[in-house]
């Protein structure tokens, strides 16, 4: 009797026990579908993935330029020149006091792109990139010793603090997808009138990063050689007060 009264009594318990671990699993599916949601959000909307749905699914302009052309034009000429479908923002920076841009830029030169940008200072172009897709890496590289010869300097040869200033600014990645140029696998072009081109010559081992050519207006090469004299005689300072 007293056996059958305590089977009768612990059911209820029995199933309220049950019903809470239900419960658990089913909150800790709706937490786990939710976090799976929000990494897959946040993953859609970061500036790689959308930079690949740009250019998957909406690039479509072409642009032809020769880095060794290209001079300190204002932003209307640059328009006149590349027709492409420019957008346009006051934002002072390393590079400039203002920028133009294309997200839909689809190939340049008969080189795949994903992104174009130019600077600005007083209205005078001072600094161009573009970026191509990673998995073009090769055909990047072909082209660029095949129009522009063996890199001027490479990798270590790269004399670091003369690119100081593009190297920390295009380090620090923002909405307008400015990417990193690590000065290790970079390759640097001089061109006859005194601007400099750089570019990924050795692939990144970041999957998820993508390659750029940058152009640094002969004014620009003067500015970061002036500040790399500047630290150089700050260093000689320190090193004699020592």
């Amino acid at each position: 009797m007293s056996r059958n009264l305590s089977a009768y009594l612990a059911k209820p318990m029995t199933k309220a026990l049950e019903t809470e671990v239900s419960l658990l699993r089913i909150l800790g599916l709706l937490f786990f579908i939710l976090a799976l949601f929000f990494v897959g959000y946040e993953i859609w909307e970061s500036d790689y993935v959308y930079s690949c749905r740009k250019y998957f699914f909406e690039s479509k302009d072409v642009i032809q330029l020769d880095f060794r052309e290209l001079t300190p034009i204002s932003e209307m000429e640059t328009k006149r020149r590349y027709p492409i479908t420019w957008f346009c923002r006051n934002e002072p920076s390393e590079f400039g006091d203002r920028y133009c841009a294309d997200n839909l830029i689809k190939e340049w030169n008969g080189i795949p792109a994903m992104y174009a940008m130019f600077w600005y200072k007083k209205d005078k172009l001072s600094n161009a990139k573009i970026d191509i897709p990673r998995w073009h890496h090769d055909k990047l590289v072909s082209y660029m010793k095949r129009v522009y010869g063996e890199p001027d300097k490479m990798n270590s040869e790269l004399d670091v603090k003369k690119i100081s200033v593009a190297i920390l600014k295009l380090a620090t990645r923002n909405i307008d997808g400015i990417p990193e140029i690590n000065s290790r696998i970079a390759g640097l072009w001089e061109l006859e009138n005194g601007a400099w081109v750089m570019a990924n010559v050795l692939p990144e081992q970041n999957p998820f990063s993508w390659d750029t050519i940058f152009w640094f207006s002969p004014e620009s090469v003067k500015e970061m050689e002036r500040e790399s004299q500047k630290d150089e005689k700050q260093n000689e300072q320190y090193t004699r007060s020592r």
